[in-house]
Formats: structure tokens, C-alpha cells, sequence
């Protein structure tokens, strides 16, 4: 099925709100919302804030106030972010720090913060303010993680684990806790949903490091990761399987002196020792996990969009 035939109208008011914040009297505040209006993403959030809120009651006003607030603040992360990794593109197109200048790109982000701030106070709740400004906590320290791991000579998988809980997983997670929040869900519930958000992010972001291995048009250039230092779980396990292969070349990328064809070299060893093998079988754990979670659930059209949904996630191929 359709992962947001449930939600479809709900779907379609929230994608209206999006566009109508999406503009300003500023010329050039509103020329950068336009650009970002026009790349709009998969909306992923706020389809599981959303799904998630259905689950147990009608969704609400509030509830897709909360959704348009995790998309805007993804969006905001993905400015921000770009201008932390210096990032020239975004969804095959020149990111906002590259166009723009990283000043212009700074203020734009923290415009559309300002957005979810008032979106979160739309929803009257204020046990959402506390869910997201954890999850907003989460994404920083998972952001100097990863930076720290950049410069270090190996991760292991459990600070990978880590650094993607916090910087992927913990708004997945807030999404799906929101959801149940303001449907008036019981704690037992709500529990639940936080972890079925935790493992979705967790596959959402390994599925992301694998698209980094493949040679499909996903919008950025393969092995980016790879070549910036971030070291994720495909690589990760294959060091484990030939370090006297892998090292030097990880050696050489984080002292910026790795070539083209030592890149390459890393991506073929990656791939022949079982790296994308083992990250695949990793983030379709945590999918079985998070689709046996729903198992109590009564059976509905909502239930099945939900397992759906973390097939999407998984079979993705962008």
C-alpha cells in the first residue's frame, strides 16, 4: 500500500503550511525560501509524526503543527550542516552556504528555527517543547561526535551507534513520540513509539551511509563520507576484516592527503570484505525490531502504513 494513503489529506494541509512559511517580505530571505520550497525532501518526519498520531486517535490540528515543526527543523539542520561540512551541494544542487556565503546561510537557519518554535507552541503541549529541544540537543552533540571520530584514527560500531542515535535517530524518534503524545496515548504507548523512532532513524541513517557505497544517482557524489573522513559502518566493519588494507588509506583520507585512486581502493576493499553485506544485515535487524514492535497493535490501515513505511526506508535508493 501506499505508506500516506491514512494521512493523505492530513499530509496535504501540512505541505500547505510548509509553503505558506516558505515565504517573507525580505527579497533575499524570501529568494533562499524559495529555493528551499523548491527542493523539498521526502517530508519522512512529519509522514511518522503524523502516521504515529493516527495510530491511536483522529490526528488533530496539533498534531500536524508538530509535523510541519520536525520538517522545519530538519530543514534548518540541513543548512546548518552544510555550512559546518562546507558542503558545495545538496540534493544535486549548490547548498545555500555556497550560494549564498555561510552568513547568509547561519541566518536563514536560524529563520526557519524560528518557525518551529512557533509551530511547537501551536500544538499547546509543552511536553513537545521538551521532546524536541532534546532531540535539538541530540543532533549538536551528534554533529561533535562525528567531527571527533573524523579526526580519529578508527571509530568502533558502538561510537558509530552512538553518533547516529544522536544525530539521525533522536528526530525520528521525537516524531514518533509527538505523535503518540498529542493523541493522548497512554506512557506504555508512548514508550513504544520512541523506540520504534529510535530504530527507524537508525535505519534511516545506515541506509544513507550504504547509498555512499553505491553507484546510483542519489544526488550527491558517492563516497563522500568516505572521502571527508566519516567513517560508517560499512567501512567500519571492513577494518575490523582487513586493517592491513584499510588503514593506511584511512590514515592517508584523514590526513588529507588520500587520492583518487586510494578512495577507490578503500571502497572496493570495503565492498569485497563484507562491509555492505554486514551494514545491510544491521539495518534490516533494527527494521524487524521496529515492525515487531507494532505486532500488539490492533490491525489497521494506519498499522500497515507504518510497516510500510519502514520498508520505504529501507529499500530507498535515495
Amino acid at each position: 500500500m501506499n505508506y500516506t494513503a491514512p494521512i493523505q489529506h492530513e499530509l496535504e494541509v501540512c505541505s500547505q503550511m510548509l509553503a505558506t512559511d516558505l515565504n517573507h517580505s525580505n527579497p533575499l530571505l524570501n529568494m533562499v525560501l524559495q529555493t528551499i520550497k523548491t527542493r523539498s525532501g521526502k517530508m519522512m518526519r512529519p509522514i511518522l509524526t503524523l502516521l504515529s498520531s493516527q495510530l491511536f486517535a483522529p490526528v488533530t490540528p496539533e498534531a500536524m503543527h508538530a509535523a510541519v515543526a520536525y520538517e522545519m527543523f530538519h530543514t534548518a539542520s540541513l543548512v546548518h550542516d552544510d555550512v559546518v561540512d562546507e558542503s558545495e551541494q545538496r540534493r544535486g544542487h549548490d547548498s545555500i552556504n555556497h550560494s549564498e556565503g555561510n552568513k547568509v546561510a547561519v541566518l536563514v537557519g536560524d529563520y526557519l528555527l524560528s518557525i518551529t518554535l512557533r509551530h511547537i507552541a501551536a500544538t499547546r503541549n509543552p511536553r513537545l517543547i521538551d521532546i524536541m529541544s532534546t532531540a535539538a540537543g541530540k543532533l549538536a552533540n551528534g554533529e561533535l561526535l562525528q567531527m571527533q571520530g573524523t579526526h580519529a584514527a578508527s571509530i568502533d560500531e558502538e561510537t558509530y551507534t552512538e553518533i547516529i542515535s544522536c544525530k539521525t535517530a533522536a528526530l525520528f524518534s521525537a516524531c514518533a513520540t509527538s505523535g503518540a503524545v498529542v493523541a493522548g496515548a497512554d506512557e506504555d504507548n508512548i514508550r513504544l513509539m520512541t523506540r520504534f523512532g529510535q530504530l527507524v532513524g537508525l535505519c534511516f541513517q545506515i541506509k544513507d551511509d550504504l547509498l555512499d557505497y553505491s553507484d546510483l544517482d542519489i544526488g550527491k557524489p558517492t563516497a563522500t563520507d568516505l572521502a571527508e573522513g566519516k567513517l560508517t559502518l560499512p567501512v567500519i566493519y571492513a577494518l575490523q576484516q582487513e586493517p592491513d588494507e584499510l588503514k593506511p588509506i584511512v590514515d592517508a583520507i584523514h590526513s588529507g592527503t588520500a587520492t583518487t585512486d586510494q578512495i577507490a581502493a578503500a571502497i572496493a576493499t570495503t565492498r569485497q570484505a563484507g562491509g555492505i553485506d554486514y551494514a545491510t544485515q544491521v539495518m534490516n535487524r533494527y527494521a524487524s525490531e521496529a515492525c515487531q514492535l507494532l505486532s500488539h497493535m490492533p490491525d489497521s490501515p494506519t498499522k500497515d502504513a507504518l510497516i510500510d513505511y519502514v520498508e520505504q526506508v529501507v529499500k530507498r535508493n535515495k
